[in-house]
């Protein structure tokens, strides 16, 4: 049980949550460049892009940003 607990308190997986207007990432490295159609992001194993129309990011934080908009597409380099 213990160790399910520290798994969780120092879970440092990289992960998306995606819905219909917003994209949540989490364990991020880095953020390579920032524009209204495009974002993209590093992470340990390569670059996350996101392109779309009218992207804001709404949260960021050490290694999380959620961001807002009409995303068209992500790909994963």
């Amino acid at each position: 049980m213990l160790n399910k607990v520290m798994n969780y308190i120092k879970d440092d997986c990289f992960n998306i949550t995606l819905t219909n207007d917003m994209i949540n990432v989490n364990n991020y490295l880095d953020i390579n460049y920032m524009e209204d159609d495009k974002i993209s992001l590093r992470y340990k194993k390569g670059t996350l892009l996101i392109n779309g129309k009218n992207l804001v990011v709404k949260k960021l934080l050490d290694n999380e940003i959620l961001i807002v908009g009409d995303i068209l597409e992500i790909d994963f380099k």
